[in-house]
């Protein structure tokens, strides 16, 4: 149950509500989250952020390239391992 004055934002970050004096709840509509961002509680606050991968520019979430290309790369070097342990196996 909340107190009055807390504040809850909804699972989706669409909406926030405070709890008033009385049992009443004063709720507003939000933006909710843009394209690739998630809601999330993060330091005991529920926001909008980018996911692992992806980093705020100019604020919308983009993809970091630089980490898919390591994953693309480590991907590869697993591929390569395995070619070089059946070609042991012969």
């Amino acid at each position: 149950m909340l107190q009055v004055g807390e504040t809850v934002v909804a699972d989706d970050c669409s909406l926030e509500c405070t709890c008033q004096p009385g049992g009443t709840m004063n709720c507003t509509q939000l933006e909710g989250c843009g394209d690739n961002e998630v809601c999330q509680i993060t330091n005991g606050q529920r926001t909008c952020y980018c996911p692992v991968g992806y980093f705020n520019g100019d604020g919308v979430c983009q993809r970091n390239v630089s980490m898919f290309v390591m994953s693309i790369q480590h991907i590869n070097i697993l591929s390569t391992e395995c070619l070089s342990f059946e070609e042991k196996k012969k």
